[in-house]
């Protein structure tokens, strides 16, 4: 008998979000986006074969459903004033088993900072021992990539960009 338990997460500062009312209208948009892929490409996240009866056909319908689904990675939300701290966070093995929908859920929130980076940590335990990767996401060429930790270090510095100046 085998048995795996992972968590992530991702913490992310946002500007222009001060309330629950505007998170709430951040998560809608990102429904629609999830919801105009369905109806494109009759793809949706994984974590949404769950839904007894489906997303409804109807956008009015399905985004309120869809953004409830969404809540459910958001986490530790602190408003601040014109910003809010928040934890994105994925368990596998629970009902919010879909970590691409984690990954992109963190892409389109990172799109909202002016932030130049943000990192995923998780953390793994199996039969076998303990285990922990991040990873780091960014801007290039008007994307957002996430790249293991390790990868994303060793191609900078193969890179020959300037060490660090040394303060004294």
């Amino acid at each position: 008998m085998s048995w795996n338990i992972e968590e992530r997460y991702c913490c992310l500062e946002i500007d222009g979000i001060s309330s629950k009312i505007q998170l709430d209208v951040v998560l809608n948009e990102y429904a629609q986006v999830i919801w105009q892929t369905l109806q494109h490409t009759g793809e949706h996240p994984d974590h949404f074969y769950s839904f007894e009866e489906g997303i409804p056909a109807d956008l009015e319908e399905a985004v309120p459903m869809i953004t409830a689904e969404l809540c459910k990675y958001v986490e530790c939300v602190e408003f601040k004033e014109g910003s809010a701290s928040i934890v994105v966070h994925y368990e596998y093995d629970s009902e919010r088993d879909d970590c691409d929908l984690f990954e992109e859920l963190c892409k389109f929130l990172f799109s909202r900072t002016s932030s130049p980076f943000f990192q995923i940590h998780s953390a793994a335990f199996d039969n076998a021992g303990s285990y922990f990767h991040q990873w780091i996401g960014y801007r290039k060429d008007g994307k957002i990539f996430l790249e293991n930790s390790g990868d994303y270090f060793e191609r900078v510095f193969q890179l020959g960009q300037e060490p660090v100046p040394q303060v004294g």
